[in-house]
């Protein structure tokens, strides 16, 4: 059966990364002792947390998908957006320009790298 075979693993796996995200994410945080934290799973991505939260939702949707769990996780995913927007201009207000040259450098919540552009087209 496709879904016990494959897709269920997968739905397992995206449940457990997003368990390690949330985990690594709030060591790290309280570890810091209100410093800037850019190690870790904080080099590849801006709101761990966040992107732990959302993984691990959307991989329990998978498994036990109903119509409301349908219907909110976008706006579980507007929210969390919105939270961090709100967090990142806190924490410029805080760190100013190291944390504005680390949001340069680090993705907002997918760990993808940013495409470089030739400014010549």
């Amino acid at each position: 059966d496709l879904f016990f075979m494959v897709i269920h693993p997968i739905s397992n796996l995206m449940i457990l990364t997003g368990i390690l995200l949330v985990g690594s994410g709030w060591r790290k945080i309280h570890s810091a002792e209100q410093g800037l934290v850019t190690t870790g799973v904080y080099a590849y991505v801006r709101h761990p947390q966040y992107l732990g939260f959302l993984t691990l939702t959307l991989g329990m949707i998978v498994q036990w998908t109903t119509l409301p769990t349908l219907l909110l996780w976008p706006l579980l995913v507007i929210l969390y957006y919105r939270l961090a927007k709100r967090e990142e201009k806190e924490m410029e207000a805080k760190f100013g320009e190291k944390y504005r040259e680390y949001k340069s450098k680090v993705p907002m919540l997918l760990p993808f790298p940013k495409l470089k552009r030739n400014p010549a087209y």
